[in-house]
């Protein structure tokens, strides 16, 4: 009836209360207890293509490695996924010991950036790619070129097999390869490319 006064109905241990009366020996003893609220957890976003791309000759499998094989270009189609969204969730309310609801924290969105030529998917789950082009990491987030521009092709660039334009500024130096499914506009000398 004391609990009852005090307006305490949620998690009443009527156990605790006969110890605390049968032994009468002045401890404390927890009659009530309130059910915690379970915090949302914080959305989480994973990319699916390294932000920082390394330009590095690439190896085969027999052990070679073709130095004009640099891999400069990161070729991507509409509609590949760029990275995967996890949402927040809510949590959970508690429940104090006067039966009313202890309010929880919800998670917080994962944070991100919509860049050029890429977009959110209809359930906002992923980010896309909305073009075929060159992905690319910038300002902290993905881009994605539709024509690549290029100042020479050379050593420090090696070879390009682009799907979209191809701009070269300077020169095709010589072994050197430009590809392309759509065109390629080369402003100085291309010999023996």
């Amino acid at each position: 009836s004391e609990l009852s006064a005090k307006g305490i109905r949620y998690g009443v241990d009527n156990d605790a209360i006969s110890r605390a009366i049968e032994n009468r020996n002045g401890a404390n003893y927890r009659i009530a207890k309130a059910l915690p609220p379970v915090d949302g957890e914080d959305g989480t976003i994973e990319y699916l293509f390294p932000q920082n791309k390394v330009i590095a000759p690439k190896e085969a499998e027999n052990g070679y490695v073709d130095y004009k094989d640099l891999g400069h270009i990161q070729n991507i189609t509409t509609g590949t996924v760029i990275a995967r969204i996890t949402p927040p969730t809510e949590g959970v309310p508690g429940i104090n010991i006067k039966n009313a609801p202890i309010k929880q924290t919800p998670g917080r969105k994962a944070p991100y950036l919509i860049g050029a030529n890429t977009a959110l998917s209809h359930d906002e789950y992923e980010i896309v790619a909305s073009c075929d082009g060159h992905l690319r990491w910038e300002s902290n987030k993905f881009v994605i070129d539709d024509v690549v521009t290029i100042q020479d092709v050379d050593a420090s660039v090696g070879n390009i097999d682009f799907i979209g334009n191809v701009i070269v500024r300077g020169e095709v130096m010589e072994g050197f390869k430009v590809s392309s499914k759509k065109s390629i506009t080369i402003k100085g000398n291309a010999t023996g490319a």
